[in-house]
């Protein structure tokens, strides 16, 4: 009798030895795997200046749209121009090296309802994955309400304690920047990335660095691959500025 319990206890424990291993296996799958979609692009040096090109016609198509505007406009980026900058940012302003700690690189963005997802390579040793976290954006007379979706080793979500204790060593880098920047919350206060999983309230409200002109962001609209902001030119006097 003792044997046969002792022998059904061996298989139970041998089951759930496999379970475990197998969960372990597979979790660390998931963390590895790259996405389908994580396609971070890759500018050839010779196009290099067909990047800082269109950048510069972007920028000074906006300014002139918010020149000449009697009312609001819409104005529309892709997710394939947003990431050719991305990839070309070191060529264009030397600057943009410090943006990233030496663990991650490549990243990209993909539009997408809803929002952004942002994501890059992350490699530390003998460890590499691929990293990225939603940014769920919306817009209404409160401000411009930014909120942290889930955020993802590979394919294996992360759970909010990890990802609470990445936003605030993440800070300590970022927000400085941030602040430096002059971008704040709707409150006036620094933007710290830790607050996104409860969301953010930024101001609707800024102006164009290039001529001073002050603006409204009435709208923001996602969709695969693009996103169209609708804006409204602000009178030279208004005084509440996302960037003073």
């Amino acid at each position: 009798m003792f044997k046969r319990i002792l022998k059904r206890w061996r298989w139970i424990v041998a089951g759930l030895v496999t379970l475990l291993v197998g969960v372990v296996v597979t979790g660390w799958l998931l963390f590895q795997h790259i996405p389908a979609w994580y396609r971070p692009v890759q500018v050839p040096p010779d196009e290099l200046q067909h990047v800082r090109n269109d950048l510069v016609q972007t920028t000074d198509a906006f300014g002139a749209a918010l020149n000449d505007a009697q009312g609001s406009f819409k104005f529309r980026l892709t997710q394939d121009q947003v990431n050719a900058w991305l990839s070309a940012r070191e060529s264009i302003d030397p600057k943009t090296h410090e943006w990233l700690p030496p663990t991650l690189s490549d990243p990209m963005i993909l539009f997408e309802p809803g929002g952004v997802r942002v994501a890059a390579t992350y490699a530390d040793g003998d460890l590499r994955t691929v990293v990225s976290a939603k940014l769920t954006v919306t817009v209404d007379a409160a401000g411009i309400k930014a909120q942290l979706g889930d955020v993802a080793g590979g394919s294996l979500t992360m759970p909010d304690s990890f990802v609470q204790k990445g936003l605030r060593a993440f800070d300590r880098r970022v927000s400085p920047k941030l602040a430096d920047a002059g971008v704040t919350t709707s409150g006036r206060q620094r933007l710290r990335l830790r607050d996104l999983a409860d969301g953010v309230i930024l101001p609707t409200t800024g102006k164009w660095l290039a001529g001073g002109q002050r603006f409204r962001v009435l709208g923001i609209a996602f969709e695969p691959g693009a996103v169209t902001f609708t804006i409204e030119r602000l009178p030279y006097q208004s005084d509440h500025l996302l960037f003073p």
